[in-house]
């Protein structure tokens, strides 16, 4: 099912509420969408989800004012870029996590010159050292 963006749609996420009947589901499966059920009893199954959005708002939506879709689009694709690929996470060695399978890149040299990386007009920054 295409969006108005032009995104494909493949999945609806809902929770498991009295109030979204078989009918309810019958809707989406008729425009060609799974129906995806969250755990029952599970509290924390929504923690980690709340948690980037959350970050995702204080750390960077709270300081624009989006003029359009397209607009939100391109905050929240560099947004996800600096999140996913220069914030440190908590793994081994405090290195930013590596969906791709690849071993994290060689540290730099401790000597030469430190270098800042600025998005989305210098509310996110990283810095890295330059190849002595």
């Amino acid at each position: 099912m295409p969006s108005e963006n032009g995104v494909q749609q493949r999945f609806i996420l809902r929770d498991n509420d009295t109030k979204f009947s078989a009918a309810f589901d019958t809707v989406f499966k008729a425009a060609g969408l799974e129906t995806v059920r969250t755990p029952v009893a599970a509290p924390n199954a929504n923690a980690f989800s709340e948690t980037w959005i959350g970050k995702c708002q204080w750390e960077c939506l709270d300081h624009y004012l989006c003029f359009g879709l397209g607009h939100l689009d391109h905050i929240i694709q560099n947004y996800v870029q600096f999140h996913n690929e220069f914030r440190p996470h908590q793994s081994k060695g405090n290195e930013p996590l590596r969906f791709d399978g690849q071993p994290p890149p060689a540290r730099p040299e401790s000597r030469g010159e430190v270098v800042c990386q600025s998005l989305l007009g210098d509310l996110l920054k990283n810095y890295y050292r330059k190849a002595a």
